[in-house]
């Protein structure tokens, strides 16, 4: 409003709901107690709720406009009057389709018996598809968007502005210690904020403006960690390595012996922070270009377009793109903030898909990630002389959804599950995708593990004690590629805790990498997909993978397309070559969504995810999964 003149201001209240579908259908619930649930879990404060009654009454902030209201009530045809008027743009009446009750549970034992074209979520819809031909209404006719308990937005039609707001306000509230309920800024205190910290530098940003930037972490001028956002240099801090003599150019980023700390968090207010989310970072490399990612709902298709077009456009323009830092931002931090947004974009598409077949609010929170290049430095005589780049990395320590029955209001583990493997399946993913390399994830590993007839152990607290040590006792018994007896150790706390732990009985050979791989899962405390001790990747192939791509007989306009047909042929700083044929165990997805600003390269871009590091999740209705 405010871009258009139109001066405007914040207010706080409560309000109140008696007995009121139309509250239901505001959260997307069957029931008020699932309403309350999704109010409770999505940190709304609300002052009570009376299942008798149906009655809930919870703090609410909207909007005040100023404008003309004498004569004609905000019609173009009066200027007079002027009288602030109250309009709330986050409510909104819905119609809904009833759907069809299905009790599917996804098979995990098929889905992970091999490398697959399809992705976690996919597979499911293809279950869900076949069980809903054998019900009513349509039987055989039934299909996928019949499924879901779906909202349809009704647009509201007004002569002339209401004076009032679509519902009743109990009495207002004053913004923090003060008196006034209405408020031209938000107080710092009900600002989101992010906060990085690299090696004891700390950097707090607004949370809505970070959000919407590109926000690039390197290493310069000797290892001092500096923040670029949308280009512009927004933090420098002091280096916490000693600088020695190198030849490296352009941005001189020593290794050092020493390791480096990066953690992210969130937070609202500045003087006080209250702590929302907050995750740690291992392994993050000074050698790497960085890209942080807050996730914030942000990650619209247009938002990607936008993006790729800025970089189709850097790439275009940028002759040298490693010649300065401000090049490397432009280019490979452009490159890498696309990544790391479309992975946020994917992970949260799947789980709200999930939800709606299987009758759960499954939303995501404020994950916390990171995508970097994966780089090693080359020595001539004990001196760093070259800066090598040997793949791409992204790690999610801190993703979170939270999953709510939309009927019965429970928790729903198992929804939250399968996003989350969908997740950790993203995660290979997104690079086959966008850097056309092969990649292995937690669950792409242990398919790997099926396919080559390594045993995969899956230990469940139901195990007696004899029954655990005879399985952790194949971890180290196997003719090669033993687990280390620490590995054991760890899997046997974590199964004591609760957790059920799916691991292949011995480390994993695949392509260039080997390591550690498992999956555990705990519903009293979340999902946890590990790779070894790699925060977030290592390369497993040198070769281009080539997914041929027609946009003119792409015709599912539910999914973002920005591909293109390829070539026969591209040429690389290393010399031209032909793309070789797409492997088969490459998700059949890539086909729709190859992007003008694929890397085309011999260099290995892949990506190994993971970590074993627990989020603390701040509500208990929420689960947290760790990659």
């Amino acid at each position: 409003m405010r871009a258009s003149n139109i001066p405007s201001r914040y207010v706080k209240g409560v309000i109140q709901f008696n007995d009121d579908q139309r509250l239901l259908d505001w959260v997307g619930a069957k029931t008020s107690t699932a309403a309350a649930s999704i109010l409770l879990n999505g940190r709304i404060p609300y002052e009570s709720y009376n299942p008798s009654t149906n009655s809930f009454s919870f703090t609410h902030v909207w909007v005040e406009a100023c404008v003309p209201y004498g004569n004609y009530r905000g019609t173009a045809n009066d200027d007079s009057g002027n009288r602030w008027i109250p309009v709330d743009p986050s409510f909104k009446n819905k119609t809904y389709q009833e759907g069809i009750n299905v009790n599917v549970n996804f098979d995990y034992d098929q889905y992970m018996s091999g490398r697959t074209f399809e992705l976690p979520h996919e597979f499911y819809e293809n279950q869900v598809r076949d069980s809903i031909r054998t019900l009513p209404p349509r039987y055989e006719n039934n299909e996928l968007d019949d499924v879901a308990y779906k909202g349809r937005i009704e647009p509201q039609k007004y002569d002339v502005l209401p004076a009032s707001l679509p519902y009743t306000v109990l009495r207002y509230l004053g913004w923090d210690n003060g008196t006034n309920a209405e408020t031209a800024s938000l107080p710092a205190r009900h600002r989101y904020t992010l906060t990085v910290n690299v090696d004891g530098n700390t950097a707090t940003f607004d949370m809505p403006v970070t959000a919407m930037s590109r926000n690039i972490l390197t290493f310069e001028d000797c290892g001092k960690p500096t923040i670029r956002q949308n280009g512009m240099i927004v933090f420098t801090g002091v280096s916490a390595v000693t600088c020695s003599p190198t030849l490296v150019t352009p941005v001189p980023t020593p290794e050092g012996t020493a390791s480096l700390n990066l953690s992210v968090h969130i937070g609202k207010g500045t003087s006080s922070v209250i702590a929302l989310r907050s995750n740690n970072f291992a392994g993050v490399s000074r050698t790497a270009i960085h890209a942080l990612q807050a996730f914030a709902l942000q990650t619209s298709d247009q938002y990607l377009k936008d993006i790729g077009i800025r970089l189709t456009q850097a790439v275009k323009l940028i002759s040298n793109p490693s010649a300065t830092p401000e090049t490397i931002d432009e280019t490979l931090g452009m490159y890498l903030h696309y990544v790391s947004a479309k992975y946020m974009h994917y992970i949260d598409t799947a789980a709200r898909k999930i939800g709606e077949l299987k009758g759960v609010s499954l939303l995501s929170g404020n994950h916390l990630g990171i995508a970097s290049s994966k780089s090693t430095i080359s020595y001539l005589f004990d001196l760093p002389y070259a800066i090598n780049t040997d793949g791409f990395l992204i790690d999610l320590p801190g993703g979170i959804f939270k999953s709510l029955d939309i009927t019965t209001g429970d928790q729903r583990f198992d929804a939250f599950l399968l996003a989350s493997y969908s997740g950790s399946a993203y995660e290979s993913y997104i690079w086959q995708e966008n850097a056309r390399m092969d990649a292995v994830s937690s669950v792409r590993g242990i398919q790997y593990a099926n396919d080559n007839d390594i045993e995969v152990l899956t230990l469940t607290p139901s195990l007696t004690t004899t029954q655990l040590n005879a399985q952790l006792n194949k971890l180290t018994t196997n003719a090669s590629l033993n687990h280390a007896s620490s590995t054991a150790t760890i899997v046997r706390n974590l199964v004591n805790a609760g957790g059920t732990v799916t691991i292949p009985r011995s480390l994993i050979a695949y392509g260039a990498w080997t390591g550690l791989i498992y999956v555990e899962s705990n519903p009293s405390r979340g999902a946890t997909f590990k790779i070894s001790q790699y925060n977030g990747g290592y390369t497993i192939s040198s070769n281009p993978i080539d997914i041929s791509f027609n946009p003119l007989s792409y015709s599912n306009p539910s999914i973002l397309s920005t591909g293109y047909a390829l070539p026969s042929s591209f040429t690389q700083s290393g010399g031209l070559f032909t793309p070789i044929s797409a492997p088969s165990t490459i998700s059949s997805s890539i086909n729709l969504g190859a992007g003008s600003s694929n890397t085309f390269a011999g260099d290995p871009v892949n990506m190994v995810g993971s970590t074993d590091r627990r989020n603390t999740c701040i509500k208990s209705l929420s689960w947290c999964f760790v990659f």
